[in-house]
């Protein structure tokens, strides 16, 4: 009975549809079976009492049977429409055969808070009620100027009166429990969607600020873009692993990858412990920076503090590749400190990144660097002189640079 009460109700539901409209799919489906019912019964009754009203109650039946076709084959607004004409014709109609007393003010009713529960749209809310109005006023009318067709005796109103208000009663009940029940549904699927979409910003911010430092992030959810800003204090580590291509070349691809991954696993928990920006990898290659977006006057340490942190664990890892067997994997690391931009460009695919000649030359120690170094410039010399030990190796010739003077790290001092 359940199931068929729900096909019942979910007839002419079909695709996707607005919750709205849904609800008040159903509950014209509600309006229809009860008018259906009254007219089928009101029929019966009417045969021994008045052929016109037989004959109204059997056209509203039929009536009815043509709107649940509309509902099915989803024209869904000509069959609100033509539910709201039948109700009220249907009122006006008793009203002029039987007198105003036995359906029109009940009907009339009925048409008002259809029309208002059936739109969302004001036009439509209007039209209705327009509707119902002119229908009931022009009953009226007609009472008034030539009287019922059939002058009733109190006893043959019962036979009208009592089954209309009682099946009118019932209506409401049903509908009121309808919507009730439609609303708890509605409230409960916005909750899980709710949740749902919760869930997925949850995820999407996670994502984000692992692509993208945290307050740029949310400088981008917040603005739509990011612009490029200048940092001044700032230091920018490159490292790549010596004789990678010859590597390469001897390693099936899976497992080089394999191998890469699981070394710049190691990076990205280092650096993350000193609260430094990984940027990008490319090939063999990492690079990551201090100083931005958060600009600390630690920037030169913490670098020098998570490179050391790296080509100790690595030296670590060698020892252990070397007792089985396998090849070492060598690290030169290049560090310089200085101004960058930094900022997102373009439209897709956003990455954070840096530029400035500070790059360039950070790329240049780590090229310039020898395998288990970590190779500085004299700037960043400069900055940490105090709390590192460090060898000097005089003034290298750089391509598009001239001579710069480098240092190698050796430990804190």
């Amino acid at each position: 009975m359940k199931r068929l009460l729900n096909q019942y109700l979910n007839l002419g539901i079909k695709g996707k549809l607005e919750p709205s409209l849904v609800i008040r799919i159903r509950l014209l489906n509600v309006l229809n079976l009860s008018c259906l019912g009254t007219s089928l019964i009101y029929a019966i009754i009417n045969s021994s009492v008045h052929e016109m009203a037989t004959l109204i109650n059997l056209v509203s039946a039929l009536v009815n049977i043509g709107i649940f076709g509309l509902i099915a084959t989803k024209r869904y607004i000509t069959a609100f429409f033509t539910f709201l004409l039948l109700t009220t014709f249907i009122g006006a109609s008793f009203a002029v055969l039987f007198g105003k007393y036995i359906a029109a003010e009940l009907l009339f009713c009925l048409g008002i808070a259809y029309a208002i529960a059936m739109f969302e749209n004001r036009i439509r809310i209007f039209l209705g009620v327009a509707i119902n109005v002119v229908c009931y006023v022009l009953a009226m009318y007609v009472y008034e100027n030539y009287l019922p067709v059939f002058k009733e005796t109190s006893e043959q109103i019962k036979y009208f009166y009592y089954p209309n208000t009682a099946v009118f009663l019932v209506t409401l009940f049903v509908l009121v429990y309808l919507l009730k029940t439609e609303n708890q549904r509605y409230e409960k699927t916005l909750q899980i969607r709710n949740k749902e979409l919760n869930a997925l910003n949850h995820t999407n911010e996670v994502l984000l600020e692992n692509i993208l430092p945290a307050s740029v992030a949310r400088e981008l959810k917040e603005k739509g873009e990011v612009k490029p800003r200048l940092f001044k204090d700032t230091t920018v580590m490159f490292t790549d692993f010596y004789h990678f291509t010859q590597k390469a070349e001897k390693i099936p691809a899976i497992e080089l990858v394999r191998e890469l991954d699981n070394f710049f696993k190691i990076f990205d928990r280092i650096t993350s412990s000193y609260n430094i920006e990984k940027l990008k990898t490319i090939g063999d290659a990492y690079m990551c920076v201090t100083g931005i977006p958060v600009e600390r006057h630690s920037h030169a340490i913490d670098m020098i503090q998570a490179a050391l942190a790296i080509r100790n664990e690595l030296e670590e890892i060698n020892k252990e590749r070397k007792e089985i067997g396998k090849d070492a994997w060598e690290i030169r690391i290049g560090i310089h400190s200085g101004n960058v931009v930094a900022g997102i460009i373009g439209e897709t695919k956003f990455a954070f990144d840096i530029w400035g000649d500070t790059v360039n030359i950070a790329s240049r120690m780590e090229s310039h660097g020898e395998a288990g170094k970590i190779n500085i410039s004299a700037y960043t010399y400069d900055l940490i002189k105090d709390q590192v030990k460090c060898t000097p190796r005089g003034k290298l010739k750089v391509k598009g640079k001239g001579e710069v003077e480098m240092y190698f790290v050796e430990e804190l001092i």
